[in-house]
């Protein structure tokens, strides 16, 4: 019966058989909520761009500088990239996460700062900009999506980091690294019984001598081992 090395133990959070480990249900709903956040992304874009349209036509419409109509176009089109850079970030966040890769929860977190500061920011421009004729109710609808994507955030990064997904990352992370040596969990081996035998005449220790015929004992004469015949 052969005797193979002992495979390692499942690490923490995998089930036994190397299936993966169990996906936490903060993780699940932190995917949800991000999806739902690129979702109101999306509705958020489509408010600004409206909102920059109708601004410029209203400047247009009133006499005002063509440079100010200008700017609000630039501005609308510039809220339509950064919106569908916005809603990509989000679904790519969710899968990545979702997927047990710690860098994505770690740039979910970083963006998520980053985020707050523009939130704030686009609130204090929001305010300033309330008393325009005509785009007080764009500029509330626009105010309140940009709480709740920043809610959805903030909601997406306590899940993530919670005790739960913390030891289901860290789960992704061995199981990564050991998928690379098969179901044992761990790099090959050595043999239980020693290096192999070295053949003979190889290494180091006695070794044959030669002789005339090459390596060996010669072999016995006519007379036996010991030479020729002791009785003649």
């Amino acid at each position: 019966m052969s005797v193979g090395p002992t495979p390692y133990p499942p690490p923490p959070g995998m089930p036994m058989g190397g299936i993966g480990p169990q996906r936490p249900s903060a993780i699940n709903s932190a995917f949800m909520v991000m999806l739902a956040g690129a979702g109101l992304t999306a509705v958020s874009t489509i408010v600004s761009v409206v909102f920059g349209v109708g601004a410029g036509m209203a400047m247009n419409d009133s006499g005002m500088d063509g440079e100010a109509s200008g700017v609000m176009a630039v501005s609308a089109v510039i809220s339509l990239i950064m919106g569908v850079f916005y809603i990509a970030l989000w679904v790519w966040m969710a899968f990545a996460c979702r997927a047990g890769h710690a860098y994505a929860r770690i740039l979910g977190t970083v963006f998520f700062g980053i985020n707050t500061l523009f939130m704030l920011l686009g609130v204090f421009g929001l305010v300033a900009l309330m008393g325009t004729d005509g785009a007080t109710g764009l500029l509330l609808v626009s105010l309140g999506l940009s709480v709740l994507i920043w809610l959805m955030g903030l909601l997406a990064t306590i899940m993530l980091w919670n005790r739960a997904s913390t030891a289901y990352f860290n789960a992704r992370a061995v199981a990564r690294a050991a998928s690379g040596y098969g179901p044992g969990y761990g790099p090959p081996q050595a043999p239980a019984y020693g290096p192999p035998a070295l053949p003979p005449g190889s290494g180091y220790g006695n070794q044959p001598q030669p002789y005339a015929g090459g390596y060996g004992t010669p072999p016995p004469g006519p007379g036996g081992p010991y030479g020729g015949n002791p009785y003649t």
